[in-house]
């Protein structure tokens, strides 16, 4: 029987070499994410649809692609992009302000996984998210691996 030598967050050296090598997640994004809810709402407002119209959250990758497209366009705050993010589709949608490669791998303790830091940028971003009426409760600053 294998008994592992070391452990590594719960999880032995060799799983967590398998999960290295099977999923790898080779960047780290960080920004503002939003819910699927959050995001055809909003990108229902972009598109300029009219008072009463959302996109059914069935349409979240098109929607998606709107905002994408609006947030390039800026040239203040800085926005990378805006797309899905994690390990489950169609959940959870960031504002990406910051990108950085990482050697990691999927389901990586959260605690493994250099943080980064909201600065100037992320505050821009934050006052052009609250004129659209998004709360604080709305949005939160993430580190994710993909």
């Amino acid at each position: 029987m294998f008994k592992p030598s070391s452990t590594y967050g719960g999880h032995s050296a060799q799983s967590r070499t398998n999960a290295q090598r099977q999923f790898p997640r080779r960047i780290r994004l960080g920004g503002y994410v939003i819910n699927t809810a959050k995001t055809v709402a909003f990108a229902s407002v972009l598109a300029g649809r009219g008072p009463g119209f959302t996109y059914s959250e069935r349409h979240a990758l098109h929607a998606s692609s709107i905002i994408n497209k609006k947030v390039k366009e800026l040239k203040e705050p800085i926005v990378i992009g805006f797309r899905g993010v994690g390990e489950v589709l169609d959940v959870d949608w960031m504002f990406i302000t910051q990108v950085q490669r990482f050697d990691g791998y999927k389901d990586m303790p959260q605690e493994h996984i250099p943080q980064f830091v909201e600065g100037e940028n992320e505050a821009k971003l934050r006052q052009l998210l609250q004129q659209h009426g998004f709360t604080h409760e709305d949005y939160h600053f993430q580190t994710v691996l993909d």
